[in-house]
């Protein structure tokens, strides 16, 4: 009984954040990003809109996330792009809440896990996953964004592996932009 409140308090935990940072202009700043592949880029956040290329490595500017898609502004214009095709700058330092599980791509091979605390630094996400990375925006891996906080003291308790699917992207406030390599064993 005990398990299933605490597994039931951490997905409506997880839910409600996600819902915060999904809101429009839910990004308390903007941050500085880069596109990660050739893609388009949309008038609105749907893929029916008006759209233009995109190249790699464009420089832009991430205001706001909505429902899977970033509004970026780029030459003084406003434009929409999926956000998994969005690398940040700046890393955000993050912490593991819940033994993880760190993926190649998004669910697919493991390649090994993070303990609770260790610190981890998301340069994007993909779904349900963050984007882990490098002080270079290499892509190191995957993880579940729900198994992340921003907040060292959500580490302090131990838990177990969470596998409710439920999303919380941890990109909701610039961080400073300590890099190192986020270890996995």
């Amino acid at each position: 009984m005990k398990n299933n409140t605490v597994r039931v308090l951490r997905v409506a935990l997880a839910c409600v954040l996600m819902a915060a940072l999904l809101a429009t202009g839910a990004l308390a700043a903007s941050y500085p990003a880069r596109v990660n592949a050739n893609t388009k880029i949309y008038k609105a956040p749907q893929k029916s809109s008006a759209s233009t290329k995109a190249p790699k490595d464009m420089k832009v500017t991430l205001t706001a996330t909505s429902g899977g898609w970033g509004k970026i502004s780029y030459k003084d214009k406003t434009a929409y792009i999926p956000i998994k095709y969005l690398t940040l700058t700046n890393p955000i330092k993050s912490y593991v809440a819940v033994k993880s599980t760190v993926y190649k791509k998004p669910g697919s091979d493991k390649l090994g896990t993070l303990n609770v605390g260790q610190v981890v630094y998301v340069i994007g996400v993909n779904g349900r996953y963050a984007r882990l990375g490098n002080k270079s925006g290499a892509v190191l891996g995957y993880v579940k964004a729900a198994n992340l906080s921003r907040n060292k003291s959500a580490t302090t308790t131990s838990r177990s592996n969470s596998d409710t699917g439920s999303s919380l992207s941890p990109v909701t406030e610039q961080q400073p932009s300590a890099t190192t390599n986020p270890s996995v064993s």
